[in-house]
């Protein structure tokens, strides 16, 4: 049982009421509250009502400094003896009636209401004035900003106050200090201009009695579902800042549920605010060190936020407490293969091939990465390797790895042709020397070797066979034609120049036949 003493007329009205266990009945004893309130208001001392919206955390500021901002510029509106005020809910029933009824909208009442939409509000809640303001930490100083506007004539009161930070004991409580300060400043300054005409009822300045204003019968703190419900509306419209801001509510009310700190820190990588990320994984490691899905995300953030060392620490203790999970090492080798790390990426793979020989992964890692840096060579040692360690893969792996494997070799070979034309033509146009046109045939000669053991050792698949051979065969005319054009160059002979034409011409035919095969 509640006792609900209100002040308001020459005499004291005291009511008992039950509350049953329902939302809904404590919503409409709050809407009950405000109802007689404003009338008394009205009735006797004609103070208005004021109805405020939360404190908006600007620049350096927090959640708590918002809610600290909305709490000071409440009391000290109070204090001036010439208003009382009411805090907003978007639930409250007649909030709810307006909507369905059109009178407002609920864009209106989605994150921050815009001027327009706050004079709205007030207007079908039937109080006086509406009231909302920011808070901002910045440069060692809190400054709070007041928008005071009145519902009957639109008219806007609007002013600032700064304080500054002191710099001796506890930080937080300095901070809080200033605020408080600033918060005080600006409320005065407001209420002198906006509240200038009202008269102050002396018994209740002296003490004699005390009305008690609808948000004394604030509604308890939304609980985790409904922050995170509100989250989600504004990650849904896009306001990944507000939404933030319901995250930050939630993780609050409920500091040990670490999926709701992981979903605030993707919001922060989403808005590139990689510190902040990694900041708040740091704290949910803390409670939960062994969370996996945590370091991963951490890892994920320090390697965008550029802090190679932090991430390639973590993936890699996380495969070193893990010897025997594949995917931990592959993902350690993957995190240092697009840093470009080469060396270490082979390490990382090479220890996922000794701690479980029977997978096929690491070596296809292998082959990839050597593939992808023209090292052919070593690329057909570890496919042959893949697919002894999958013999029995079915038919659909066999054709997926040689389009793969096969489409990297052509390119090569390709590559080569081209540059063997190239290379005929700057040659005799005076364009490279003698020595610079070995030295590029001896690599390209290499190159296509490498690609000649990727077809010889890459499994075909049904039907394919032919044209297999017909490519090893291609490659290994071209290599003959790179070592005959060497042969050329190093002795003039014309013989070796029209031999390597002869096996060039022949490289080409069987590339051509395997192409209709």
């Amino acid at each position: 049982m509640w006792q609900v003493r209100m002040r308001g007329y020459a005499r004291v009205k005291t009511t008992w009421v039950r509350l049953g266990s329902s939302g809904f009945m404590r919503r409409l004893l709050v809407l009950v509250i405000l109802m007689v309130v404003v009338a008394t208001a009205c009735f006797g001392a004609k103070k208005p009502i004021i109805l405020l919206f939360a404190v908006q955390a600007g620049d350096g500021a927090t959640s708590s400094d918002a809610a600290e901002a909305t709490a000071a510029i409440k009391t000290y509106f109070r204090e001036t003896g010439k208003a009382e005020v009411a805090d907003f809910d978007k639930e409250s029933p007649l909030v709810i009636r307006a909507v369905r009824e059109g009178k407002l909208s609920e864009s209106d009442l989605v994150g921050a209401p815009q001027p327009d939409a706050r004079l709205a509000i007030g207007k079908v809640l039937g109080v006086d004035m509406v009231a909302a303001g920011d808070v901002g930490v910045k440069d060692g100083s809190v400054s709070v900003s007041l928008w005071l506007g009145d519902v009957a004539t639109t008219r806007v009161w609007r002013d600032a106050a700064a304080a500054s930070i002191g710099t001796a004991g506890d930080p937080n409580k300095a901070k809080s200090n200033a605020l408080q300060s600033a918060a005080s400043t600006v409320v005065y300054a407001v209420a002198a201009e906006a509240l200038k005409d009202v008269k102050v009822n002396a018994d209740e300045v002296a003490g004699g009695g005390t009305v008690v204003a609808p948000s004394d019968f604030a509604l308890p703190p939304p609980d985790v579902g409904t922050y995170l419900t509100t989250a989600e509306l504004y990650v849904r419209s896009g306001d990944l800042a507000n939404a933030i801001e319901s995250y930050r509510d939630a993780v609050n009310a409920d500091p040990s549920n670490l999926d709701i700190r992981l979903r605030l820190a993707q919001l922060y990588e989403n808005r590139r605010l990689f510190v902040q990320a990694a900041d708040e994984l740091e704290r949910a490691l803390k409670i939960d060190p062994s969370n996996q899905k945590l370091r991963d995300e951490l890892a994920k953030v320090y390697e965008q936020m550029g802090a190679v060392d932090k991430a390639a620490a973590i993936y890699t203790s996380l495969a070193d407490k893990n010897p025997s999970d594949v995917n931990a090492r592959l993902t350690a080798g993957d995190f240092f293969l697009n840093q470009k790390a080469y060396a270490d990426a082979e390490k990382q793979y090479r220890m996922a091939a000794e701690a479980v020989p029977s997978s096929p992964l690491p070596y296809e890692r292998l082959a990839d990465m050597f593939i992808m840096n023209e090292r052919l060579s070593d690329a057909a040692k570890e496919i042959g390797n893949m697919q002894r360690a999958d013999a029995n893969a079915d038919a659909s792996t066999v054709a997926a790895r040689y389009a793969k494997y096969s489409k990297a070799a052509m390119k090569v070979v390709e590559s080569v042709l081209s540059d063997y034309d190239k290379l005929a033509g700057q040659y005799s146009e005076r364009k490279i020397t003698r020595e610079e046109y070995y030295e590029q045939l001896r690599k390209d000669s290499a190159k296509v070797e490498g690609a000649r053991l990727v077809f010889e050792v890459l499994a075909a698949p049904a039907g394919s066979s032919p044209a297999n051979r017909s490519r090893v065969l291609a490659c290994s005319l071209i290599s003959q034609a790179c070592t005959s054009m060497m042969r050329y160059l190093e002795t003039n002979k014309d013989a070796e120049k029209l031999n390597a034409e002869i096996l060039m011409d022949e490289a080409r035919k069987h590339l051509a036949s395997a192409e209709g095969k």
